[in-house]
């Protein structure tokens, strides 16, 4: 919410700051490695996610995104990316311009809805840019891409609070749908992961425009921003736990708790967050919204069955990664919202057992997530077509390149017929244009 106050643990500043300092100290060991542009712009992109979440009023807010859009061209030009480059400077610039467009340049008690357009925009930022950028940027370093997708993430939820219209749940869904397939068909552990987030994402999205119901939406971003941070920064070589290494038992705890609270277990983050948008939806008469959510929230989370198949059974690591295992373990302190958010946060935390539209909900996305990752492999030999065509498919590559080839086809067609009209023989079209009006005339 952009209000005049912030509060003195704003979530989503509180999140992004944990999961940046996560992200330092499990890439400690690696530091030296680590180029000193990466550092700085993993620096540069969380402070200026900062400065859109702190933004006082909606004409500052205007000015922080087109700085945090710039930011993320930089860092897209960086990897030799100017294609994504142009697309987030012109997300950045309709972003803004919508803002000022407005023209709400007071402080704020409560959210202003900022228009059709505007809630556009949040869709592009955490639905379908995602999509397309997905299979690009993979020679960065891993801690700038999770940094990247979390900042990214929590601009985007943290926009949700401005209102969205109800029509934007039907885009939301369409986009979600594809990161959640994309999710269960992506062998990596980093980009799985990744559309995990964004289908999670998405998904609040549209539940919030059914029923905006904001201390549910920052619960369940919350729930989102750590659980991602805590998956990635586990070392995925842990073994399996014992009492002669506590290090290593210790190392399960902050991933274990990272999967409670996404697939709803009662009394976590996860319920509290996604239990209630999924009960207002229900009670919103969105069955359709709350069918849709199953499936594909189920699809994403169906990558939680193979991430703890490898993690259980990978061989164990000759040492542990402490400082790996110390990042997890720092992003893993939202966990504790439950329990103190109220009275740290600012912002409700309901415990009670959830009525049945999100029971519904969550424990079927639980279930259909069992089902497709116990049955992952039989499934993908069983599609008529391979896992990478159906991935180039849905990230919708081919979309994109017919829209440059038809607006290219278009401006050369207008560019041709402006040089026959403007160019050599503008006399001749003006004699023909005189003599035909003239006979007009006479014939009249």
């Amino acid at each position: 919410m952009l209000v005049n106050q912030i509060p003195p643990l704003e979530p989503y500043l509180w999140v992004l700051t944990l999961s940046l300092l996560a992200i330092l100290l499990a890439g400690r060991d690696t530091a030296e490695r680590t180029r000193p542009l990466s550092q700085a712009m993993l620096f540069a992109l969380v402070a200026a996610a900062g400065g859109v979440i702190l933004a006082g009023n909606y004409r500052s807010l205007a000015f922080a995104l087109l700085i945090f859009d710039g930011t993320v061209a930089l860092f897209a030009l960086s990897h030799r990316r100017p294609g994504y480059a142009v697309g987030r400077l012109l997300l950045g610039v309709l972003s803004s311009a919508t803002i000022v467009a407005q023209g709400v340049d007071r402080l704020m008690a409560g959210p202003v809805e900022l228009g059709g357009l505007f809630s556009l925009t949040i869709w592009l930022r955490l639905g379908f840019y995602p999509l397309v950028e997905s299979g690009g940027l993979g020679n960065s370093s891993p801690p700038l891409r999770l940094g990247w997708t979390v900042t990214n993430l929590a601009v985007g939820l943290y926009l949700i609070s401005t209102g969205v219209p109800p029509w934007m749940v039907w885009p939301a869904g369409a986009v979600m749908a594809l990161h959640g397939v994309l999710a269960w068909l992506e062998p990596g552990r980093e980009r799985a992961l990744a559309h995990v987030g964004y289908t999670l994402a998405t998904g609040i999205l549209g539940m919030a425009a059914v029923a905006g119901n904001r201390p549910a939406v920052v619960a369940a971003a919350m729930s989102t921003l750590a659980a991602l941070v805590v998956l990635e920064l586990t070392s995925p070589r842990l073994g399996r736990p014992g009492r002669n290494h506590l290090v290593r038992l210790w190392g399960y705890l902050p991933p274990l708790l990272a999967t409670a609270s996404l697939v709803g277990v009662p009394f976590t983050l996860g319920w509290a967050g996604r239990g209630e948008l999924y009960q207002a939806t229900w009670g919103g008469g969105a069955l359709g919204v709350v069918a849709l959510g199953v499936v594909a929230e189920g699809a994403a989370l169906s990558v939680l069955y193979r991430y703890w198949q490898r993690l259980l059974r990978s061989a164990p690591a000759d040492e542990v990664d402490v400082w790996r295992t110390l990042g997890a373990t720092v992003a893993a302190v939202p966990f504790l919202v439950p329990v103190a958010g109220p009275r740290l946060l600012s912002i409700e935390s309901p415990l009670a057992p959830p009525p049945t539209g999100a029971a519904l909900g969550l424990g079927g996305s639980l279930l259909w997530a069992i089902f497709l990752g116990y049955g992952r492999r039989r499934l993908l030999n069983a599609m008529p077509l391979s896992r990478s065509t159906w991935m180039g498919v849905l990230r919708l590559g081919w979309l994109l390149r017919g829209l440059g080839r038809t607006l290219d086809t278009t401006s050369r067609a207008l560019l041709r017929i402006r040089a026959v009209v403007e160019g050599e023989h503008y006399l001749a079209w003006a004699i023909l244009l005189t003599t035909g009006v003239g006979l007009l005339i006479a014939l009249r």
